[in-house]
């Protein structure tokens, strides 16, 4: 069943907007310890706070709210030097101001019902020393600001946020404290104006002190912006990082994403900013474009592109895209790159209707009401290259290297060059995988050129020759690929327990299926010894000319084997 929340929340939020000032409003304080929010006893008052009256947890105590309704002023949280917790399963509760951590340490926990706060906002970690923590599960909660949400004014404010329902108007991580969202669920759906990772206000607002340090990492869920996303929006340093889930900013015609913003801020004096994307499994869209740094204001500005695999997240963006004053900076994590792998990082310039019907599929899939998405303004280009390419973090097996190539639309990460003969894996190294590979490549008959290493034109025996004396420079029968083929192969092979055990198909090099059939039995025995290397060293040190005692060997370790199998049967 979908879940639509937008009517009852607005029409609450305007009410509250309009019950007063907050500074005027009267603290009840909690006196309890942990017990319900509608027991007046847990009050100094002797009752619930009310309009124009502020709920001030400050004692330690947990104040725990379901299946009621109440209205107040404020809900204040860990005032300095105090702590206080919060906990809703259900119910309605209203508040024109929610402050979890003003110089204090404060624990939010919503798993259920409607959590309404007007129009003075939601803060957590709001002044220095405050230590905010808020989090948002169940399917079917709804927290809701009505206007700003912001965590990390001046103190430390969290976010986790893995279910239900978030509404808010302009969203800060990091103003001039340290902001963290995270996120592995759930619907973000912005009402109005940016999200804000790493604000650090405005120049005039440099004496104020703190971190002015954002971090956002989207995990699963759904975000949408109402305007656009702006990491390092101002002074601040702005972290994004997305794994999966889909971040739509999408909410107006121009929304766009920023990378490194740098507003309102003099050239220089901006904050260090990245956007990093890890594997494939997210999705990326924008009505608007992709900006790096765009007033040459902040100390820099990175794209970081994680790769876990062949594909990756493509970052879409309608309006075009400028990365000349960003980064590019790749990492591998898990995966070795081979000789052509392609991965599109960007694209601009193209109708993103499909994409964002497949958003809105996925979102009512989840149970929520579609989004509402803005019509692009303008398709534009691409504008580049980066300023900068970083592939410390991106190591490549030898003979392959990164190549970062740009057309009108799109920017994509190339790997160019061979590799090293014979490393089919591109894993910097000739293993058994690259003899498996090329066996299952023999045993497929369909000849890919990238598996014919004496060039004619056929992939078959000879290949696995070339591979095993040329390359590897050792001998059939070398299982464990220590350059030499001796008794402590048989050792290897023999405590896998593959010879002839009836099981089609298991076997491989390393469990002694030597003339690549899949199977371990006597035939392997005869490719390994007539391949003359059994106790000759390494091959550097000696011609590889098949001896002929090697047959006689080859008898006698037969004759063993089959009177070892007629004892075990």
């Amino acid at each position: 069943m979908r879940r639509s929340f937008g009517v009852s929340w607005l029409i609450a939020a305007a009410m509250l907007t309009t019950q007063g000032n907050i500074s005027q409003a009267q603290n009840v304080i909690w006196t309890g310890d942990t017990g319900s929010f509608v027991d007046g006893g847990n009050w100094s008052t002797g009752s619930v706070p009310d309009f124009g009256e502020t709920a001030l947890i400050n004692n330690g105590g947990t104040a725990q709210f379901a299946d009621d309704f109440v209205e107040m002023q404020l809900l204040k949280l860990g005032q300095s030097g105090s702590s206080g917790n919060f906990e809703q399963s259900s119910g309605q509760f209203n508040a024109n101001g929610a402050i979890f951590g003003d110089g204090g340490s404060a624990n939010g926990s919503i798993t259920g019902g409607e959590f309404i706060i007007g129009g003075d906002s939601i803060h957590v970690g709001l002044l220095p020393g405050g230590v905010g923590v808020l989090n948002i599960s169940g399917s079917d909660t709804v927290v809701a600001s009505g206007d700003d949400f912001q965590l990390g004014r001046e103190g430390t404010g969290t976010l986790n946020f893995s279910g239900g329902f978030l509404h808010a108007g302009y969203t800060v991580i990091g103003k001039f404290g340290t902001g963290v969202w995270n996120q592995t669920g759930g619907l973000f759906d912005q009402d109005f104006g940016d999200i804000e990772i790493g604000d650090g206000g405005r120049d005039d607002q440099a004496g104020t002190g703190g971190p002015r340090t954002g971090t956002m990492n989207i995990d699963g869920g759904f975000v949408q912006t109402a305007d656009s996303i702006a990491i390092g929006n101002r002074r601040g340093d702005g972290a994004v990082s997305i794994t999966d889930g889909i971040l739509a900013v999408t909410g107006n015609a121009t929304s766009s994403i920023l990378i490194g913003r740098g507003m309102d801020t003099t050239p220089g004096a901006g904050g260090v900013n990245s956007l990093r994307i890890k594997g494939d499994a997210a999705k990326i869209v924008a009505t608007g474009s992709l900006l790096m740094d765009p007033n040459q204001a902040v100390q820099s500005a990175t794209l970081i592109e994680e790769i876990t695999g062949p594909s990756q997240t493509t970052i879409y963006a309608a309006g075009g895209a400028d990365v000349g004053n960003g980064t590019l900076k790749v990492e591998l994590n898990g995966y070795t790159p081979k000789a052509n792998d392609s991965w599109v990082l960007v694209q601009v310039g193209l109708d993103i209707d499909g994409m964002l019907g497949d958003i809105d599929a996925a979102v009512e899939a989840a149970g929520y009401e579609p989004m509402q998405h803005a019509f692009p303004e303008n398709f534009g280009e691409l504008v580049g290259p980066f300023a900068d390419t970083d592939f410390s973090g991106a190591s490549l097996p030898a003979g392959l290297s990164w190549e970062v190539s740009y057309t009108a639309d799109s920017i994509i990460l190339n790997v160019v060059g061979t590799g090293a003969t014979g490393d089919f894996d591109g894993n910097g190294v000739l293993d058994a995988n690259d003899i498996n590979l090329l066996s299952a490549a023999v045993r497929a008959g369909n000849n890919p050129s990238e598996y014919d290493l004496n060039g004619d034109n056929a992939v078959n025996q000879t290949d696995r020759d070339v591979w095993v004396n040329d390359l590897k420079k050792t001998y059939m029968g070398d299982s464990n690929l220590d350059g030499q083929f001796d008794s402590s192969d048989f050792v290897f092979v023999f405590q896998a327990g593959q010879y002839e055990d009836g099981v089609a198909g298991n076997s491989n090099w390393e469990t002694g299926d030597w003339n690549g059939d899949t199977e371990f039995d006597s035939s392997d025995f005869v490719t390994a010894f007539q391949n003359g290397g059994f106790e000759n060293g390494p091959r550097a040190a000696v011609a590889a000319v098949p001896e002929p005692a090697s047959i006689t060997l080859v008898g006698m370790l037969l004759l063993c084997l089959g009177a070892l199998r007629r004892r075990c049967v």
